[in-house]
């Protein structure tokens, strides 16, 4: 048995994922584990379909466990939620190898711009260009050296180099495996046969139009945001919180938390809002996860706890021999149900009534009724793919 993790947030799960686990096999890999978002991904959106269906989904189109990342993480930083993916792939306690789709897929070279992060977290000379204005990534470039400048400039890439600096980090003793992305780059919009970008795919979905040849299945089901609900909440939320709590806030900055705490006072729509929040520093992604973590009512205190489980949101009949294998080598608990997974512990119970929040909120904003399968999801193992 080779057990090979992927962290992933499948919205929507395509035909580049699928091509990414085909590689994993083809180098070695005898059993998937995803590691995956829930209903809110770390771009700062909500997902275009439930954690439960993009679950199944990848399950059938070749993965065979898929294990949910906390909210909390899944709404940070790329550092944040690449620390939280890699808790749990640690935890697990059974994976023997790492992979990741990459635009860059030499490894040396990701390595060592793994290093050069590391080293400069806490130097002078990253604060000193971050106070110019500009965000993490882009003074990470301009510091660089020429052979490694340009790897900061793509999502998918500086992920990668979050993902070695926790396996370095935790001493993780697992073979890495970068995939190098086909057809397409991370956002863009455009389609290379038939692979394109989860953006490109949901933006195809916003507009209503046939994205059936960039996804493995047939089942092309997505969830519309209540955009004048979205607006609502948001209003009311972040209006009836002082400055200290909005600074309190996981990804908010003492000056990102005046930016909105002055802006959402002035602002005639969500648009206008996010516009005038809006700077180089400060990108829509960042944004939208504080709002939505306000939303949840997340603070900056929650990561102070370790990851108290590991939850399972689908698996098949090789996920069910990894999951075998982990109830002898799991550091936490393992389950398919918050209601069994609350009564583990205080923090345990802590990390279930966040997700409960987390769901509700996502619940009001589509318009579907998740809750109560979110509480007492009974997981079946996924035998065949005919749904889909």
């Amino acid at each position: 048995m080779n057990i090979c993790g992927i962290v992933a947030e499948y919205n929507p799960f395509h035909n580049g994922h699928k091509y990414q686990i085909e590689k994993a096999r083809e180098n070695g890999a005898t059993h998937i584990v995803a590691f995956m978002s829930g209903n809110f991904v770390q771009r700062g959106d909500i997902a275009v379909s439930d954690k439960f269906t993009r679950a199944r989904r990848a399950v059938c189109c070749g993965a065979d466990l898929v294990i949910e990342i906390p909210v909390l993480y899944c709404l940070a930083s790329a550092e944040y939620y690449a620390k939280a993916a890699y808790s749990l792939i640690e935890r697990l306690g059974c994976i023997d190898s790492v992979s990741f789709g990459c635009e860059c897929d030499n490894l040396d070279l990701l390595k060592e711009a793994a290093n050069f992060s590391n080293s400069m977290k806490e130097k002078l000379d990253i604060k000193d260009v971050m106070s110019e204005g500009i965000s993490f990534p882009s003074a990470m470039q301009s510091l660089a050296n020429e052979k490694i400048c340009d790897l900061f400039s793509s999502p998918n890439n500086i992920l990668s180099i979050e993902y070695l600096k926790q396996i370095e980090n935790r001493e993780l003793q697992v073979e890495i495996y970068p995939i190098k992305r086909t057809g397409t780059e991370h956002d863009s919009d455009y389609s290379h046969g038939n692979i394109a970008s989860a953006s490109f795919i949901r933006k195809l979905m916003s507009e209503n139009a046939d994205y059936s040849v960039f996804v493995p299945y047939s089942d092309f089901s997505a969830e519309i945001v209540d955009y004048k609900a979205l607006e609502s909440v948001v209003f009311y939320k972040l209006r009836t919180m002082n400055l200290s709590e909005i600074c309190d806030l996981p990804e908010a900055s003492e000056e990102l938390a005046s930016r909105i705490y002055n802006s959402i006072r002035s602002s005639s729509s969500f648009e206008d809002f996010l516009f005038k929040v809006k700077t180089k520093r400060y990108p829509l992604s960042r944004i939208r996860r504080v709002i939505y973590t306000a939303l949840i009512e997340l603070n900056r205190s929650d990561y102070n706890y370790e990851l108290p489980y590991i939850r399972v949101l689908a698996l098949n009949k090789n996920g069910a021999e990894v999951l075998k294998k982990a109830r002898t080598t799991a550091k936490i608990p393992i389950d398919t149900s918050f209601a069994n997974l609350s009564k583990q512990s205080d923090i345990c119970k802590k990390f279930v009534e966040t997700e409960n929040r987390a769901t509700d909120i996502y619940s009001l904003l589509v318009g579907k009724n998740v809750f109560g399968s979110d509480m007492t999801a009974k997981i079946e193992i996924t035998e065949s793919c005919d749904e889909f």
